[in-house]
C-alpha cells in the first residue's frame, strides 16, 4: 500500500508504520502522520486547517475518537475491531475494562487476519487474558509474524 500523500510504499501495514485516521479510516505512512500532527506552521495540521488531508472531514477531537471507532467496527473494519478490542481490554481511551467484550472484537479482527489483532490473540492464549493455550499462542503469534507484525 502507498501513502496518499508523499506516495511512499508502506511495507507491512500495522499500528508501527501507519497513522490512521479515524473520520474515514484511511492512513498515511508514520512519516506524514508524524509531520501532520506537528503543532508548528509549517506542519501538514496547518495547511490542512484541521481537516483530514483524505476526505477533507473535519478532524476529530479526542473524545469523540471512541465513537467513531465503534462505528467502524461495527461496520466490520478490522483496524477498528482490533483497536476497541485492545482499548475494551486494557479499559483505556474511554473505553470500560470488559475482558469478554475486547476479546470479541479482537477475534472478529483476528479472523480477518488483521496482524494487530493476530499479536493481541497470541498475548492473550499466552496466559495474559484467557487461559493459557501454547498451540494458539503459537498459531496466532506465527500468523502475526507472517503479515509482518513487528513484535511478533
Amino acid at each position: 500500500e502507498d501513502c496518499p500523500i508523499c506516495l511512499e510504499t508502506i511495507k507491512h501495514v500495522n499500528c508501527m508504520t501507519v497513522r490512521r485516521l479515524f473520520c474515514c479510516g484511511g492512513v498515511t505512512c508514520k512519516q506524514c502522520g508524524d509531520e501532520r500532527n506537528k503543532d508548528t506552521e509549517e506542519g501538514l495540521g496547518d495547511k490542512f486547517r484541521g481537516r483530514c488531508p483524505l476526505c477533507r472531514g473535519k478532524m476529530p477531537r479526542e473524545g469523540d475518537i471512541g465513537s467513531m471507532l465503534l462505528k467502524h467496527a461495527n461496520k466490520g473494519r478490522a483496524w477498528a475491531q482490533a483497536y476497541v478490542g485492545t482499548w475494551y481490554l486494557r479499559g483505556m481511551s474511554g473505553f470500560a475494562l470488559d475482558k469478554e467484550k475486547g476479546l470479541q472484537f479482537i477475534k472478529q479482527a483476528a479472523d480477518q487476519r488483521w496482524p494487530d489483532a493476530l499479536f493481541e490473540m497470541a498475548m492473550a492464549h499466552r496466559g495474559e487474558t484467557l487461559e493459557r493455550d501454547e498451540s494458539k499462542y503459537m498459531y496466532y503469534l506465527k500468523e502475526a509474524a507472517n503479515l509482518g507484525h513487528p513484535d511478533a
